[in-house]
């Protein structure tokens, strides 16, 4: 694996740190990443990162901000942020999607709600949702894990980038849904 930067970690380099489940030039999608804990030294991504807690903790800082993300949380980290300081409880489990910017504004429309959703994760990067919406999350996890591990499908790859682009979909909704954003995806000036 070559760095640009000592701890930069590209995409195309992530199977390599992290046992990925599923990765492509795009996408890596990984349900263990035990590794990211073991890392000395900090590190910054190329790509956007999604992490699902399922059970357990881990902390770490993003930008010299220290977080906790525990079980129904999920964690928004943009580009080239530096993650530093991680630990993690014994019994941490959750589901990693890391995806390229190109990728995901491919997926999601460009409008007012994106704008907002990136502003407010630039500084809160992590959200907790209720234990009915974080069940419902699960079962896209779950699916996905399923269709990670079915090497023999010649349709694999279709698979897992739709149920990623459906559950990245799932993850925005309850992002709207923490934000409180209206029907039109609209906050007013202030909240802003």
């Amino acid at each position: 694996m070559t760095l640009n930067h000592p701890g930069d970690i590209l995409l195309n380099d992530f199977q390599d740190f992290i046992s990925a489940h599923y990765s492509d030039s795009d996408l890596s999608v990984c349900f263990d990443i035990n590794e990211l804990a073991a890392a000395t030294e900090s590190m910054s991504f190329d790509s956007y990162l999604f992490l699902v807690c399922i059970d357990g903790e881990v902390k770490g800082d993003i930008d010299g901000t220290h977080y906790s993300l525990k079980a129904n949380d999920l964690l928004l980290c943009r580009p080239n942020r530096l993650l530093s300081g991680i630990s993690q409880s014994a019994d941490f489990k959750c589901m990693a999607i890391k995806i390229s910017q190109q990728m995901l504004l491919s997926i999601l429309p460009v409008n007012e709600r994106l704008f907002t959703s990136n502003v407010h994760f630039a500084k809160y990067p992590v959200v907790g949702i209720n234990d009915d919406d974080a069940a419902r999350l699960r079962v896209y996890c779950s699916l996905l894990n399923a269709e990670t591990a079915n090497n023999g499908n010649r349709y694999r790859r279709e698979i897992i980038i739709s149920l990623t682009i459906a559950t990245i979909h799932k993850i925005f909704y309850f992002i709207d849904k923490y934000l409180g954003l209206n029907g039109k995806g609209q906050l007013k000036q202030s909240e802003i």
